[in-house]
């Protein structure tokens, strides 16, 4: 996906204040990224692979009564925020391999949620992050398995 692409998608999910829309599945293992610093922003996933079913995903540590994102991605890598929207710039631990914004909401009034979702087996073996953008600051990533 192009960064222009990326780009539309995370200007469409912050105009959308009262959506909250999930269509990836949960994340289980962190996977490390090389230099970088363990994330303040701790996100998990319990997912049902390789089938799919039921998932949790869920977060503590971000900007209380903030908003996030979730970015979902075939790949880890090194994909740049466009610059021009929220958090330009910011280097995310995800390729650009099916790069997608598949969550965008409230983090709750201590920086922490979690939300009750199903996922599919497309999802599995995929990796998830999230951004938040009051601060710009990442998550782990996780991975679907």
């Amino acid at each position: 996906m192009s960064r222009v692409a990326l780009s539309s998608l995370m200007l469409v999910a912050l105009t959308a204040f009262s959506t909250t829309r999930l269509t990836a599945p949960a994340l289980a293992d962190d996977v490390s990224t090389p230099g970088r610093q363990p994330a303040a922003v701790t996100l998990t996933l319990t997912p049902t692979c390789p089938t799919g079913g039921p998932a949790t995903i869920a977060w503590s540590g971000a900007t209380p009564n903030g908003r996030i994102i979730l970015i979902f991605a075939g790949e880890t890598g090194a994909f740049r925020v466009p610059d021009g929207g929220p958090c330009g710039g910011t280097i995310l631990g995800l390729g650009a391999n099916l790069i997608q914004v598949v969550f965008y909401g409230p983090t709750g009034p201590t920086g922490s949620r979690t939300i009750n979702t199903y996922t599919g087996p497309g999802a599995c073996r995929r990796y998830l992050q999230l951004l938040d953008l009051t601060s710009c600051e990442l998550s782990n990533v996780a991975r679907f398995e």
